[in-house]
């Protein structure tokens, strides 16, 4: 056995191999899999059911041959309340923030301490990312709005004025007009495009992109993460449903070390 990592270590017959709480988890999920198509399989029902019974928080814990050492994620951060409401991840607690130029919400966290998710309403500018040099004439800006807006006549142009031909007006092509439209909010030109523009990222159900953000492909696949709409025939609300219960999700938090928690009675704050 002089061939084993420098990690694995023998001791009165038994292998000892430290194993992280991550690493024991998938061990775990891997046993279970290998049973339902084996069920006959003694070793691995007998490693199985050893470590189901260790103490992840208690020293070593004993699984056949294998003795692993889980250590749970350090979470040195505050974590979010988060509860699940007909299979949608949403904040647990919160207070709506709203304040010129910026929205949002506040989430209540576990040691009673505050996550805040606002977002700054951009200008014109930052909003269509329109990147102009100092020097650029009127219609370089208006030809560089226009692309990156989708825009093709005068009548969309939003610092436009059109007479009954659509043609625009004379006082509005100036430098000043759209000047000022570059860098007026977007929540000032429109409130609606403004909830949109924050709607994934400064809202109650922000969490649960977040956390969809932060895990692997192959766990976002298999807890059934998908992006659903709350909104109603002229609104928008997206949120992400799953179908994993609150006791999975809560051990896919832990397994990651995620900043979120799922509340011991979920409640909607308002």
């Amino acid at each position: 056995m002089s061939d084993l990592p420098k990690s694995v270590f023998q001791k009165d017959g038994a292998i000892y191999l430290p194993l992280s709480w991550k690493e024991a988890y998938h061990l775990r999920h891997v046993l279970r899999q290998h049973l339902k198509r084996y069920p006959d399989a003694c070793l691995a029902r007998r490693t199985l059911k050893r470590m189901e019974g260790e103490d992840p928080d208690q020293g070593e814990a004993t699984a056949g041959n294998v003795i692993a050492f889980p250590r749970r994620p350090c979470q040195e951060k505050s974590r979010v309340l988060i509860t699940l409401e007909r299979g949608v991840i949403v904040a647990a607690d919160f207070d709506w923030l709203e304040y010129h130029g910026w929205t949002g919400v506040r989430a209540r966290c576990d040691d009673d301490s505050t996550e805040s998710y606002i977002v700054d309403s951009p200008s014109m500018a930052e909003y269509y990312d329109v990147k102009l040099p100092e020097d650029a004439t009127y219609e370089q800006k208006k030809q560089a709005v226009m692309a990156a807006a989708g825009w093709d006549y005068d009548e969309e142009c939003e610092w436009l004025e059109v007479d009954e031909n659509g043609d625009a007006l004379p006082e509005c092509e100036t430098d000043q007009v759209i000047n000022e439209w570059l860098s007026s909010l977007l929540i000032d030109v429109d409130v609606e495009r403004h909830a949109h523009f924050a709607a994934r990222i400064a809202t109650e159900y922000t969490p649960g992109f977040e956390i969809w953000k932060a895990l692997p492909a192959h766990q976002a696949e298999r807890l059934g993460f998908c992006e659903s709409d709350l909104g109603g025939p002229a609104s928008s609300v997206p949120c992400v449903s799953t179908r994993a219960s609150a006791e999975e999700l809560q051990q896919v938090l832990e397994l990651y070390g995620l900043g979120f928690v799922m509340a011991a009675e979920g409640k909607r704050g308002v």
